[in-house]
Formats: C-alpha cells, sequence, structure tokens
C-alpha cells in the first residue's frame, strides 16, 4: 500500500508541475499578466494545496504562493518559477502524458483573462509546432486544425474569437460562465496521413462527389481498405463528408464525430479525416 501511495504522490505531482509550466507559458504568452491571470495562479495553489508539504513540491509551492501574495507576477517571479519547475522535474514519465498536461495548462493560461490574441495563438501555434510527437492524439489535431482554419480566414473576429474560446475552456476545464455554446469548425485533421491498405474506414455526411455510400465504399475495397457501415473501435479513419453541416454544434458534432471524439480522449486512435484527404490518398495510391 504505502508503495501505491508513493508512486500515486509522484504522479499528482508531476501532473501539478506540468500544469504550472503550461500556465506560466499560456499567462505570459502575451507579455502581460493581469489580475484575472493572477488568479489562476491562486486556483493552481488551491488545487495542490495537499501537496504543500511534499518534498520536493514544498519548495515550489512556498514560492508560487509568496510570488502572486502581492497580486503582481514579475518576469523575474516568473522566469525563477519556470527554473524550479524544471529541477524538480527530474522524474521519468510518458513524454506524451506530460505534454497534453502541460497543453491544459498552456490553454488554461491563454484564455485566462478571457481575451485571445494574435500574439498568444502563434506561441500556441509555435508550441504545437514543437510537440509534433503528439500528432494523433486528441486534442492535438483539433487544436491544429482549428488553427489552420483561422489562417485561412485571415482574421480573428469574434466569432472566431468565441470558438476558440469554448473549445480551449472545454479542454482544459476552465471555470467560466461568460461564454455560450457556439458552433465549432476544426473536426478534421490538419493534413493528415492516410494509408488505406489494409486500414479500417467509416463515412459520415454527405459526399461533395454526388456518390452513394455503396460507391465510396467499392472505392475504398478496391484501393485495399476496409469499410465499414458503422463505427467502430478498431477504425483507423472517419471520413467526414463536405456536404454535412460546415458548423456542428459542438454539444452535437453528429453521433459518428460525437463517438469519434469520445474515444479520441480515451486514447484510441481513430483519425477524423476531410473527404477531400482521402480522395487525395486513393490518388496518390493510383486509385481515382
Amino acid at each position: 500500500m504505502r508503495a501505491y501511495q508513493i508512486f500515486a504522490t509522484k504522479h499528482v505531482i508531476l501532473r501539478a508541475l506540468h500544469h504550472l509550466e503550461g500556465l506560466i507559458d499560456g499567462i505570459a504568452a502575451d507579455r502581460t499578466v493581469d489580475c484575472a491571470e493572477v488568479l489562476k495562479f491562486r486556483e493552481w495553489l488551491n488545487d495542490y494545496a495537499h501537496l504543500k508539504n511534499r518534498l520536493p513540491f514544498q519548495e515550489l509551492f512556498m514560492y508560487v504562493e509568496k510570488a502572486v501574495a502581492d497580486g503582481i507576477l514579475t518576469e523575474e517571479e516568473i522566469e525563477d518559477i519556470r527554473w524550479l519547475c524544471k529541477k524538480i522535474d527530474s522524474e521519468l514519465i510518458p513524454s506524451a502524458n506530460g505534454d497534453i498536461q502541460r497543453l491544459h495548462g498552456l490553454l488554461q493560461g491563454i484564455i485566462a483573462d478571457h481575451v485571445l490574441s494574435v500574439e498568444e495563438l502563434e506561441k500556441l501555434e509555435f508550441w504545437l509546432n514543437e510537440h509534433e510527437v503528439l500528432k494523433g492524439c486528441w486534442p492535438y489535431d483539433e487544436i491544429c486544425s482549428l488553427l489552420v482554419s483561422l489562417k485561412k480566414d485571415k482574421i480573428l473576429g469574434s466569432e472566431q474569437h468565441a470558438t476558440l474560446m469554448k473549445y480551449f475552456s472545454d479542454f482544459s476545464q476552465s471555470e467560466t460562465k461568460v461564454f455560450e455554446r457556439k458552433s465549432i469548425s476544426g473536426i478534421c485533421a490538419c493534413d493528415p496521413q492516410i494509408n488505406i491498405a489494409g486500414s479500417e474506414f467509416c463515412f459520415t455526411g454527405e459526399s461533395h462527389k454526388g456518390i452513394s455510400r455503396a460507391e465510396i465504399a467499392k472505392k475504398v475495397l478496391v484501393a485495399g481498405g476496409i469499410f465499414q457501415e458503422n463505427l467502430r473501435k478498431s477504425a483507423d479513419y472517419l471520413v467526414v463528408g463536405s456536404e454535412a453541416n460546415p458548423y456542428w454544434f459542438y454539444a452535437c458534432y453528429g453521433r459518428k464525430i460525437e463517438k469519434a471524439q469520445n474515444w479520441r480522449r480515451a486514447g484510441h486512435k481513430v483519425c477524423i479525416v476531410h473527404e477531400n484527404d482521402l480522395w487525395d490518398a486513393l490518388a496518390d495510391a493510383g486509385y481515382e
């Protein structure tokens, strides 16, 4: 029992540490720290108060507590916290797990002041590009797709702002009541690598080509793939037809997409792709 408790405590400490690292990077992304953002550090202290007397966490906890006591976080204090995090983070854990925890904190930090700036999104994009090891993991692909959609629009308008805030807030489980549910794009993976031979496919929505589900299945089968009418956990790809509503409501993407999203959250590797990527993959393989 004692060995389990020690392991569990290490795991919780590392989670707290990675959360804090991401929180710092998110909040410092726009180079300003306001009262709402300092409040996020106090929430972090609250969340992990039960660890405050645990070594080596104790030193970090006391420093953060002292740093936010005056309601101000200086650049020097932020750098000191970063340094302490790196000093403590000497335990070995799977890198993807640690990076997802950092992404959680990063997004929470970015939305802490309820405002998204172009500079913050650029920093987020840079972080994602530096952590391509997460490709295929939820919600890495979804966030990349949202940012690509934003680049195509070439503007951060009120609708785009609300969409990103809603998605980031839901992933980071940030407590906020000021944002209503909005429609959301960015369902499909951006520039996915699709291997047809031996892979299992399922289709949802209607194809812009105007062809039937049976015709789509035939194309996949001829190329050596497997086609299933119903989405199964063994599926490699869920293909979304572009004639589906371009703005799926966040609360109900559509049954298959919602199911695929939930499975991705649980660690299954089903990849959600746009039908155009399937047609490109078929063409590349010589099956137009």
